[in-house]
């Protein structure tokens, strides 16, 4: 899924974060990115991944499974 129709707009402060950071920490922000966005509105997503990137945090485990399920009983 490409960032925009997470309705992530880029800036230099994400393009920043996200040079400066490896891709299993981007793609665990998206995931978060994803699981919050399913969960409540996000008012600024490109803000919300730089705060992820720069915290690392990690999109809870159930959301994981919530999603494979989802996409099994598709």
């Amino acid at each position: 899924m490409r960032l925009d129709e997470l309705g992530v707009k880029l800036n230099s402060t994400l393009i920043k974060a996200i040079t400066e950071s490896i891709e299993e920490t981007i793609q665990l922000a998206i995931k978060a990115l994803k699981e919050q966005k399913s969960l409540r509105q996000v008012k600024n997503p490109a803000e919300f991944l730089v705060d992820t990137i720069k915290n690392t945090l990690q999109p809870n485990t159930n959301y994981e499974q919530r999603t494979k399920m989802n996409t099994f009983n598709e």
